[in-house]
C-alpha cells in the first residue's frame, strides 16, 4: 500500500522533504507529549478538585452541628425547620442542590433528597446506621457525602456526583484551555525558531544546489551564524563559483567548436549534372559531423560525409583535419577508396588519441548512370530507386584512424535518372526519445520513398518534419547531417 501525496504540498509539510520531516516528526512528538501532559494534569486537578470538594462538605457538616444540637433539645420538628432553612440557604448560596441527613437515636432526619432518589438513600442510610455498610461504600459513585459525627448523632452534607463533576469540569477546562494555549504558543516560537535558525537556511542550500543543477549558478548562500550551516554554505559557494567558471570555459569551447564546424562547411553546393540538398542540425553540444563537396582534378565530383567521434572541440579539431586531409588528396587523387588509404595513413601517423572517423566517398560523373563509393565504418548510404525500392551502400572496410593495416575497395553501383542518392550521419537513424525508439532506417526509406517525386530540397523538408515529430519537438542527442543528390536528365 503506497501513500498517496497531493502534488504540491507546502515544503514544511511535505514529508519527503528533510523541512517537512523533521517539522512533521517534532510536532507531532510535541502535540502527543502536550496531549499527555493535559490528560495527567486533569486527573490530577480533578481528584485534587474533588478532594477539596469532600473536605468542604465536612465542613459544612460540621457547622450545622451547633444548630441541631440547639433544635434537637427543643424538639424534633425545630430541628426538622433547621435542617429546612440551612439547606435552603446552602443552596442559595452556592447555586447547587445538596440534601443533608441528620442520624439521631431515634431516626434519620433527611432534606433535599431528590424525590426519585428518596426510597433508596433511605434504605442506605438505614444500612450505615445498622452498621450493614460503610458510609464510603453506601454512597459510592452516586453522592458526594461530607460527614461530621457529633456525641449523639452524625450529620451528613451530600451533592451528586453529577454536578460535582459538572462544576469541576467547568472549572478545569478553562484551565486546560489556557494551559494548551500556552504550550501551544511556545510551540510555534520553538517552530518559528527552529526554521527560521536549521531549516530555512537549510531548505535555502537545497533550493539553491537545485538551481546550481538547471545551470543557474546566481544563486549564493548568506551565513546565518551557525557555524556549522556557515561552513556548508561557504563550501557550496566555493564549488558553485568553480562550477560557474567550468560552465564558462565549456560555453567558450562549445562556441569555438561551432564556429570550427560552420567553417567546415561547403561554400557551394553546385555540382555539374546533379541536384543537391542538404539538412544540418548541430547540437548543442557540437558533434563531429562533417560534409563536403569537391570537384575532382581529372573530372567528376567527390561528396565526403564523415563523423568523428565524441562531442566539442576535440571532435570539432579531428574533423577539421580530415578536411584539411581530404583537400590534399583530392589533389591528386580520384578513386575513392584510395583517397581513405591515404587520410587513414595520416591520421595514424599524427598519433592524436581516440581521433576515430567513419567516412563515405561517393564520386559522381555527369552524364553517367554509375558512381563509385568506398565506406570506412561509415552507415549506409542509401540509393532510393523509386516509391518502392531502396538499395543499401553498405561500408566497404573499417573506420579510419584505428590502426588497422586493411585496405578499403570502391563499389560501382548505378545511379540512373528518377534515382535519389542518400548520405547521413547516425544522429539520424539513432534519434530517440530516452524511453522510446530510434527513428531506424526503415522509418527513413519509407519518408523518402513517399517523397520520390518531389525535389530534394522538398523531400528534406518531409524527412526533418518526420524527425521532428518522432522526437515530439525535443532536440537529438546527436549531429543531425543528411545530403539528397539527384541526377539531371539530360535532354
Amino acid at each position: 500500500m503506497h501513500l498517496m501525496l497531493p502534488a504540491k504540498l507546502p515544503t514544511f509539510l511535505d514529508p519527503r522533504t528533510l523541512r517537512g520531516r523533521v517539522t512533521l516528526v517534532l510536532n507531532g512528538t510535541l502535540i502527543i507529549l502536550l496531549g499527555l501532559f493535559l490528560f495527567i494534569d486533569f486527573q490530577r486537578d480533578f481528584a485534587d478538585r474533588l478532594r477539596l470538594m469532600r473536605t468542604a462538605l465536612d465542613e459544612q457538616a460540621r457547622l450545622i452541628e451547633p444548630g441541631i444540637f440547639e433544635h434537637l433539645a427543643i424538639s424534633r420538628d425545630s430541628a426538622q425547620e433547621f435542617l429546612n432553612a440551612t439547606h435552603l440557604r446552602m443552596n442559595d448560596v452556592e447555586h447547587s442542590r445538596h440534601w443533608i441527613a441528620v442520624h439521631t437515636p431515634q431516626e434519620w432526619l433527611t432534606i433535599g433528597v431528590p424525590e426519585p432518589l428518596q426510597v433508596s438513600v433511605a434504605s442506605s442510610l438505614n444500612k450505615v446506621s445498622r452498621g450493614e455498610l460503610k458510609l464510603e461504600e453506601a454512597f459510592d459513585g452516586e453522592f458526594l457525602v461530607g460527614s461530621h459525627s457529633g456525641s449523639d448523632f452524625e450529620i451528613l452534607v451530600a451533592e451528586t456526583y453529577q454536578e460535582v463533576e459538572a462544576g469541576i469540569w467547568s472549572d478545569l477546562r478553562r484551565h486546560t484551555w489556557g494551559v494548551g494555549l500556552i504550550l501551544l504558543v511556545g510551540i510555534a516560537t520553538l517552530n518559528l525558531v527552529m526554521n527560521a535558525g536549521f531549516l530555512g537556511p537549510l531548505n535555502s542550500l537545497a533550493v539553491a544546489a537545485r538551481a546550481v543543477g538547471k545551470g543557474d549558478f546566481g544563486s549564493k548562500i548568506q551565513t546565518v551564524g551557525i557555524r556549522e550551516l556557515d561552513y556548508l554554505g561557504a563550501a557550496f559557494n566555493g564549488m558553485r563559483e568553480q562550477l560557474a567558471d567550468v560552465e564558462k570555459n565549456r560555453a567558450t569551447q562549445m562556441h569555438t567548436a561551432r564556429l570550427i564546424q560552420e567553417h567546415l562547411l561547403p561554400k557551394s553546393v553546385s555540382v555539374a549534372g546533379f541536384k543537391v540538398a542538404y539538412l544540418f542540425r548541430p547540437t548543442e553540444a557540437i558533434g563531429g559531423d562533417y560534409f563536403d563537396i569537391l570537384p575532382l582534378k581529372h573530372g567528376g565530383s567527390i561528396i565526403a560525409i564523415a563523423d568523428a567521434s565524441g562531442h566539442g572541440v576535440p571532435a570539432a579539431l579531428v574533423a577539421a583535419i580530415v578536411k584539411v586531409l581530404l583537400l590534399d588528396a583530392v589533389e591528386y587523387i580520384s578513386d575513392p577508396a584510395k583517397i581513405l588509404r591515404l587520410i587513414d595513413k595520416r591520421i595514424n601517423s599524427l598519433d592524436i588519441p581516440e581521433a576515430f572517423v567513419t567516412m563515405q566517398l561517393v564520386r559522381l560523373f555527369p552524364g553517367t548512370e554509375y558512381i563509385d563509393y568506398a565506406s570506412a565504418g561509415h552507415i549506409s548510404a542509401w540509393i532510393i530507386q523509386d516509391q518502392i525500392h531502396c538499395l543499401a551502400l553498405p561500408s566497404t572496410g573499417p573506420l579510419l584512424g584505428a590502426g588497422i593495416d586493411v585496405g578499403w575497395q570502391t563499389e560501382r553501383v548505378a545511379f540512373q535518372n528518377g534515382n535519389r542518392l542518400l548520405l547521413l550521419t547516425d544522429g539520424v537513424i539513432e534519434a530517440s526519445l530516452p524511453e522510446g525508439d530510434a527513428f531506424g532506417e526503415a522509418r527513413l526509406c519509407e519518408t523518402l520513398r513517399g517523397s520520390i517525386s518531389a525535389g530534394p530540397d522538398e523531400a528534406l523538408g518531409r524527412l526533418h518534419q518526420q524527425l521532428q515529430k518522432h522526437m515530439n519537438g525535443q532536440e537529438c542527442i546527436d549531429d543531425v547531417s543528411v545530403i539528397l543528390v539527384d541526377p539531371i536528365q539530360s535532354t
